[in-house]
């Protein structure tokens, strides 16, 4: 049964994320986006161990530039390592989303509608 309030587009675009616990450590890790929607992303990454109240933000790379999308660990939706064990990743939800983030995947939703 599908939960997610908006459908998924495949992507593959490579990442950079910062994960880090605001009085202690902050660490930079990379990933791949593998499908997104205006409110979320599934990110491929090696990373899937994100310790308690730690913060993760999301920067993604579009034509104007670097987007940056802050994600709080109660957005972190869900951990999974493939059957193949081709990609771990995480699940993530957004609930404020950037706009430029949100008129990127409009514009991606409307290239595959007409494509």
């Amino acid at each position: 049964m599908e939960r997610r309030t908006s459908v998924r587009l495949p992507v593959h675009i490579s990442i950079k994320y910062y994960l880090w616990n605001p009085l202690f450590w902050k660490n930079l890790y990379g990933g791949t986006i593998e499908n997104l929607s205006e409110q979320g992303m599934f990110i491929c990454t090696d990373t899937v161990y994100f310790p308690r109240d730690s913060l993760l933000e999301v920067f993604m790379p579009l034509k104007k530039g670097i987007v940056s999308i802050p994600v709080k660990s109660t957005n972190i939706v869900w951990r999974s390592l493939r059957a193949d064990k081709s990609c771990d990743g995480i699940g993530l939800e957004f609930s404020n989303p950037p706009e430029e983030y949100i008129d990127f995947v409009k514009r991606l939703k409307s290239a595959a509608s007409s494509g």
